[in-house]
């Protein structure tokens, strides 16, 4: 078997763990806004809102580093 498809499983059912361990719903507070959703939404929603920050910070940088 191919190591990437045996990475990729174990990564699969990490996280299928991780989500069934964060079914439990909760409140979310920001600004004027009150959500409530499953801990492992939020959780991801904070880490995808953190990676498009970072891809946003490296193109940027990218940018600044290229001749005009």
């Amino acid at each position: 078997m191919n190591i990437k498809l045996i990475v990729a499983y174990a990564i699969g059912i990490v996280a299928l763990i991780f989500v069934v361990q964060n079914l439990e719903t909760v409140q979310v507070n920001f600004l004027l806004w009150t959500l409530q959703m499953p801990r492992a939404l939020m959780l991801f929603f904070v880490f995808l809102a953190g990676a498009v920050t970072a891809w946003l910070v490296a193109t940027l940088k990218r940018s600044e580093r290229r001749p005009h």
